[in-house]
């Protein structure tokens, strides 16, 4: 996932939208999350899980959060890191059991999920060495798709809500993408973030990228063009999934 819209989240969450906007989103301590949710979602065995689900530290969390609120988790809480790509042969390996599991925890709650995706050479800057050169089998660069990504987190849960952005060009869905989570009014946000959000996405766009050998770059940007339009008929095809391309995006929404 794009590690810029992680910190887009995070910028949110650490200034005033946290206190005057986001007054319905509730947060755990970092220990709360480890020993009460993670924990649990990691589980080798699935046995285990069953097991753990019904242990009196989640029951009482969970008692605790408000009907009406609503819990964000990180990529990196939940999914892994991109570290894991190319040691495992695909994106995030342990995604449709993770899902599964994060559904069964909150099965009585609707479960949405936010993949935003950029190429895959911007993609592979947070887990590669900008001081080695790579060179990727075809195998390994289909490992890296984005729609097989989509489809096992259908997989996990084909009832989840799933919103796909492309951070290709983050002036431009940004603040879309914070609206929607956030339910502000764009101007809002442009007002309270605009500038750290500039700041942000110049200190990403000048990041030296990873150096690939023969025709690596060029096979991981088809790779990213087939994975464009895949997911324009993917969103088509399920009421559920929708794809929020630049073209999309109204002017006001934009930076």
């Amino acid at each position: 996932m794009s590690k810029l819209a992680n910190e887009m989240v995070g910028l949110a969450t650490r200034t005033r939208v946290r206190s005057k906007l986001l007054n319905k989103t509730q947060y755990l301590s970092p220990v709360s999350f480890k020993t009460c949710i993670r924990s649990l979602v990691n589980e080798r065995h699935d046995m285990d899980f069953e097991v753990s689900r019904h242990n009196s530290d989640f029951r009482e969390l969970n008692l605790s959060l408000n009907e009406n609120s609503e819990l964000f988790a990180s990529q990196h809480a939940f999914l892994g890191n991109a570290e894991d790509a190319l040691k495992k042969q695909a994106l995030f390996p342990r995604t449709e059991k993770r899902i599964r599991r994060i559904s069964q925890l909150f099965e009585k709650d609707k479960l949405s999920v936010h993949l935003s995706i950029c190429s895959q050479v911007d993609f592979l800057c947070d887990a590669l060495n900008p001081e080695q050169q790579y060179s990727l089998s075809a195998s390994q660069v289909q490992s890296l798709s984005w729609v097989e990504l989509l489809k096992r987190i259908r997989n996990g849960n084909p009832e989840a809500e799933i919103i796909v952005w492309d951070f290709e060009r983050p002036t431009v869905v940004t603040i879309s993408f914070l609206a929607l989570l956030t339910n502000c009014e764009p101007e809002q946000l442009r007002k309270l973030l605009g500038g750290q959000i500039t700041q942000t996405i110049s200190s990403y766009t000048t990041k030296y990228k990873p150096q690939f050998r023969n025709d690596t770059e060029a096979a991981l940007d088809e790779l990213y063009g087939l994975d464009l339009s895949l997911l324009e008929e993917f969103s088509g095809e399920h009421e559920n999934v929708h794809f929020i391309s630049e073209e999309k995006v109204p002017d006001d929404f934009k930076l």
